[in-house]
């Protein structure tokens, strides 16, 4: 695995070093998403899925996109 965080050294204007924290984003793996629900990161609960190595928030049950987008739905 590779490093999850990019730090660099910035001077204040006192003179002291301040550490600034750029976070890297990293593609999940499935086992890796099962393995989050298996240990309780994931919740039954939480509504997310798996999108091409994201962890995306889930629309609620019963929800229409396009009726929440548009406001009415088109058939």
């Amino acid at each position: 695995m590779g490093k999850v965080e990019k730090i660099r050294n910035r001077a204040v204007p006192d003179g002291r070093a301040k550490m600034a924290i750029s976070p890297t984003r990293r593609a999940f793996t499935v086992e890796e998403y099962h393995r989050m629900a298996q240990v309780g990161i994931l919740g039954e609960d939480d509504r997310v899925e798996l999108l091409e190595g994201e962890i995306v928030e889930m629309n609620p049950i019963g929800s229409n996109p396009a009726v929440l987008r548009h406001g009415t739905a088109e058939c």
